[in-house]
């Protein structure tokens, strides 16, 4: 079997049991064949970065609104969604808090899954 199969075979499984996988890993550089790949991910995919703010990942307090409601207003994160594909670039860069929390939102069955 040919690399490309096999990525391609690794997507299928990847879609019929996302839960069971939650990722793969892809070697390939940036480039056409990355992007065909990408491309045949049926449903909404994400693509994070390793110098990503924390708070874009998992929420935190939004300054603005709480300030003008005079409430305390949340956010909610990236990572909060469900049965979404996250496309982690450079991961071999990724900082120790970021890895965390994308194996702490793997962990919860959320659907979402993880293509690095």
């Amino acid at each position: 079997m040919t690399p490309w199969g096999r990525a391609i075979t690794a997507l299928r499984l990847l879609e019929i049991d996302p839960k069971g996988l939650k990722g793969i890993v892809l070697h390939a550089r940036s480039g056409p064949v990355r992007d065909a790949f990408l491309a045949r991910i049926p449903s909404q995919c994400v693509r994070l970065h390793p110098q990503m703010n924390q708070d874009t990942l998992t929420g935190g307090i939004d300054v603005s609104t709480s300030l003008s409601e005079g409430t305390l207003v949340r956010q909610r994160g990236l990572l909060d969604a469900h049965k979404r594909h996250f496309v982690l670039t450079m991961a071999e860069r990724t900082p120790p808090l970021m890895a965390a929390s994308i194996a702490s939102m793997l962990d919860t069955g959320t659907g979402n899954t993880v293509i690095m």
